[in-house]
């Protein structure tokens, strides 16, 4: 069975394969003089920090945070139930609605009653 790559047979085509190709955002990336997100600073900006579980698997029993709450500098510490009045669904939407596919797909905006890793 001969299979082919038909999108490495059009780039060749269109001379894009063992071609030279200028890139735009070069110019200033190589010179140490590129902008990014966190080189950008308005009044009042403050930043924000997801933490992640440090278990691949857990049921959640109970989110203490005080101690977080209580250190310099720290404006405000959220959890899914500090949020839940101010979103539509506790729940991110999905892109593409599909009838077939049941109403609890898609994951919670913040972990609510357990974690699980997932790539």
């Amino acid at each position: 069975m001969l299979i082919r790559n038909i999108g490495v047979q059009r780039c060749a085509k269109a001379g894009q394969i063992g071609q030279r190709h200028l890139r735009v955002e070069d110019p200033p990336l190589l010179p140490g003089k590129g902008r990014f997100v966190d080189d950008l600073h308005f009044p009042h900006m403050l930043e924000a920090a997801f933490v992640r579980s440090p278990h691949a698997h857990a049921l959640i029993r109970n989110i203490d945070v005080a101690a977080a709450r209580s250190l310099p500098g720290v404006k405000a510490v959220l959890t899914l139930a500090d949020i839940s009045s101010y979103l539509s669904s506790e729940r991110l939407p999905l892109q593409f609605r599909a009838k077939d596919l049941p109403p609890d797909i898609t994951p919670f905006a913040l972990a609510k009653n357990e974690v699980a890793f997932c790539r």
